[in-house]
């Protein structure tokens, strides 16, 4: 399994119900800018979100036959409400 490292900033936590961001580990739908389909990441951080509600953490894909290639260095994504379709954070690959 890949494991990368990550930077994600929370936009808007409104549509889940937060003020802040959740405590890993968590899984949530993103949409890679690479990618017609959105995959499942899970991230793992021993970090808090900065004051501008950015952390950097740990990600790999939640399926094993996830794409790989979009984990690659500089790649960017959002992650998507999964009830809704909002975005509620942006995502770069460290």
């Amino acid at each position: 399994m890949t494991i990368v490292r990550a930077k994600i900033c929370w936009l808007n936590l409104k549509p889940i119900g937060r003020e802040l961001p959740p405590k890993t580990p968590w899984h949530w739908p993103a949409k890679f800018d690479d990618a017609e389909e959105d995959w499942t990441i899970l991230a793992v951080s021993q970090e808090e979100p900065d004051e501008s509600l950015c952390i950097v953490t740990s990600i790999k894909f939640y399926f094993e036959d996830a794409p790989k290639h979009l984990l690659r260095q500089g790649s960017k994504f959002k992650l998507m409400s999964g009830t809704n379709g909002d975005i509620l954070a942006e995502g770069t690959i460290l």
